[in-house]
């Protein structure tokens, strides 16, 4: 899936930061270009959803991080993760739900009514991860809001658990209820986007919420001492389920739990206990 690839992309970026190899620097770069669009905003036709376009730019937000080389006369990294964020800031829904981002982008797509935690969780690490980067003021308050407004529909609750969404169609005002299915790579978002607010604003409230999602990733997803998707590699049948998007989530929290630690080396030693124990 398109997405993945994304994905992928960032983790061999991650690669090149904690190894210094940079033999796939020009895969890296090549790539994300290939899919930026004349708009530079990563609006391929399999963009269908907001969590699609936001882990591209996730990935180019990586390589600004990194510091991985743009060729010549091409956008920079930074421009392309910026512009999927001001296109993502501006489908921000408040016709219901007191706001959230949609899951798909075209109102004709199944799926449009549901506000998934995937997407907003995305667009919370991101504006994190811009503000950082860019110092601007604007940007950490989108990420303020888009957490507040996760917690405030129930997509987190006080134990630090993440569930996996809520349907704008029901309910009164929409978001009446919540799809309490937990996948790691939802809790694995927020636990890096608040790490990542914890270092650039030094507030202890970051810190308490990275190490509750720390928690919650070691009580719901880490069994007998390896990292598991408790939906489809657990009890009850559910044994072997996994599919394509869901064998990747584990990668995708892992990678986080490891810059969770680099970010917040307070937080390295209870990361190591996690990621000790799946070893």
């Amino acid at each position: 899936y398109w997405w993945i690839s994304g994905s992928t992309l960032d983790g061999l970026a991650t690669y090149f930061h904690t190894t210094g190899d940079a033999q796939y620097n020009t895969l890296v770069a090549n790539t994300l270009l290939s899919q930026a669009t004349g708009a530079n905003d990563f609006m391929m036709p399999d963009a269908t959803g907001n969590d699609d376009q936001a882990w591209w730019a996730l990935a180019a937000m990586s390589a600004a991080e990194y510091g991985i080389p743009s060729p010549a006369g091409a956008p920079s990294w930074l421009v392309l993760a910026q512009n999927v964020f001001n296109e993502q800031k501006g489908r921000w829904n408040t016709a219901k739900c007191n706001g959230g981002l949609k899951w798909k982008i075209n109102a004709g797509d199944a799926g449009y009514t549901y506000r998934s935690t995937i997407s907003n969780g995305l667009f919370f690490q991101l504006a994190a991860r811009l503000a950082r980067f860019t110092g601007d003021a604007d940007t950490l308050s989108w990420a303020e809001k888009a957490y507040d407004w996760s917690t405030s529909v129930g997509l987190i609750d006080g134990d630090f658990n993440v569930y996996d969404g809520t349907d704008d169609s029901k309910g009164d005002n929409g978001c009446a209820d919540v799809n309490h299915d937990q996948w790691s790579y939802n809790t694995g978002v927020f636990l890096y986007g608040s790490a990542v607010m914890a270092a650039k604003t030094g507030d202890a409230k970051w810190t308490t919420r990275a190490q509750g999602f720390l928690g919650s990733i070691k009580r719901n997803f880490v069994n007998n001492g390896n990292l598991f998707e408790s939906k489809c590699e657990g009890a009850n049948g559910s044994i072997g389920t996994c599919n394509t998007d869901q064998q990747s989530f584990k990668g995708a929290v892992a990678r986080w739990m490891g810059a969770t630690a680099t970010i917040l080396p307070q937080m390295a030693p209870d990361v190591q206990i996690v990621i000790g124990s799946a070893a």
